[in-house]
């Protein structure tokens, strides 16, 4: 369980903090692209 819990932990607040990074750019830019990057087998675009 404890794996389990690190590993949620790290998926969730290493999302967040990467967000929390990049979002002022985001915002202070009127227009752009942005790349989803997504390491899930479950949500392959394919």
């Amino acid at each position: 369980m404890a794996t389990v819990r690190k590993v949620f932990e790290t998926n969730t607040f290493g999302m967040m903090v990467g967000i929390q990074a990049v979002l002022p750019t985001f915002r202070a830019r009127p227009s752009g692209l942005r790349k989803d990057v997504n390491t899930s087998p479950l949500s392959s675009s394919r």
